[in-house]
């Protein structure tokens, strides 16, 4: 789908273009088909050692983007050549990984553009790997001060989710505290909308047997806790009106009831009954103000035409109309976003409202249209619908509190 938040990955991964290097003494990995797919000893340990915090290193003293993006290729080549069955070898090989690739993470400090690079080439190379092994330097990068390297850490969460729900224990632990400190602190909308991808299941069966039944569902629990404790947080985030952080509340609440249709009566209905009223509240609230800020937008652009000569289509003057909306949305006319970006926002809030209706429908069998009809008549009464939803429905049947008892701007 291209969304904006996949551009923006693109627009970072441009800077990864395929490059060739060579190294002088470089350590290999000497092993056969045999010896990798079977039980490793000490010295194959210590040849992949060698050989992850060679290329590791090598990225961060490069000098120029083909060794960068060199090195990283080398990593995932190395770690993916002896195929699935080698096991024991694709966890040697993150557990090093981790270690040497935590180690050149913090040491990557500068703020150029080949410093940028290493930080993401490293990220990249680490999120291929989804092996429980990788635990302490996915941590690492979902917490990392630069946007571009949590992003590619979510990428490593959700590759190693398998393995992590499998496993339990203290890096299932340590992922669910991580995924519950990022909902609340992450600030980025491109990397929260990475994130929710953590909470996207096929069912059990999209695992291939490596995770029980019974863990599946352990985890599932823990995923919607992890929801449920930060959804105030999201709908807060959601009044901003911003339509990537509209495309991550989407999939958050297709998400939440989803896991609710799984794990039955082991979800209250009370509590996601309220979660979705919460988010219906706020996305009628962040419709209206994305509406505004749409029309803001297509006068200032229109105020811009006549300034350069161009004939508009408008019976007001479009400067005035551009002040009078961006203040009613709370904005200076000069941070008002383009035309398309305040258009994106629009569809992606009124996407984010139908999927919210869809799992209301989904929770309560009403079989009601009341954010939908007034969608379609490209309303601005769409909080009307939401209203409805919340007092005729949800607070009668639930006996749920009001969504502004609960939710404030933050």
């Amino acid at each position: 789908m291209n969304t904006p938040a996949r551009w923006w990955a693109a627009g970072m991964i441009v800077l990864v273009a395929l490059g060739q290097a060579a190294w002088a003494d470089a350590p290999v990995i000497d092993l056969s088909d045999e010896d990798a797919q079977g039980a490793l000893q000490d010295s194959h340990r210590q040849q992949i050692d060698a050989f992850v915090a060679h290329y590791v290193d090598a990225m961060g003293k490069a000098t120029t983007q083909e060794t960068v993006v060199a090195a990283r290729r080398r990593l995932i080549d190395n770690y993916n050549r002896f195929g699935t069955r080698a096991q024991e070898y694709m966890a040697a090989f993150a557990s090093s990984m981790a270690k040497h690739g935590k180690d050149g993470l913090a040491a990557a400090t500068g703020a150029g553009r080949l410093d940028a690079l290493k930080k993401i080439n490293l990220a990249i190379a680490a999120s291929r790997m989804g092996q429980v092994s990788l635990g302490p330097l996915a941590e690492a990068m979902v917490s990392h001060n630069d946007p571009a390297v949590r992003f590619f850490g979510w990428d490593a969460y959700v590759s190693m989710r398998a393995s992590v729900l499998a496993a339990g224990g203290p890096p299932a632990d340590a992922m669910f505290a991580g995924l519950s400190d990022r909902l609340e602190k992450e600030t980025d909308p491109h990397v929260l909308s990475q994130m929710m991808r953590m909470f996207t299941f096929r069912g059990v069966e999209e695992f291939g047997g490596a995770v029980s039944e019974s863990a599946y569902e352990a985890g599932l629990a823990r995923f919607f806790k992890a929801l449920q404790g930060n959804w105030v947080g999201l709908c807060q985030r959601m009044l901003r009106a911003d339509g990537v952080v509209a495309e991550a509340i989407s999939i958050a609440t297709d998400a939440a009831s989803k896991i609710k249709g799984e794990l039955k009566e082991k979800v209250d209905d009370k509590a996601l009954a309220q979660m979705l009223a919460n988010m219906a509240w706020s996305g009628g609230k962040a419709y209206d103000l994305a509406l505004t800020v749409y029309e803001a937008a297509k006068a200032k652009a229109d105020a811009a035409k006549l300034e350069s000569g161009e004939a508009v289509e408008s019976t007001t003057d479009p400067a005035q109309k551009a002040r009078e909306l961006a203040k009613k949305a709370g904005m200076a006319l000069e941070d008002l976003p383009s035309v398309t970006e305040s258009e994106h926002a629009v569809s992606a809030i009124a996407k984010a409202l139908r999927d919210c209706e869809a799992a209301l429908n989904a929770l309560t069998g009403a079989g009601k249209n009341l954010i939908e009809k007034e969608l379609k008549n490209g309303g601005a009464a769409v909080r009307i619908g939401t209203l409805e939803w919340i007092d005729d429905v949800l607070v009668k049947k639930y006996g749920i509190k009001k969504p502004e008892e609960i939710i404030s701007p933050k």
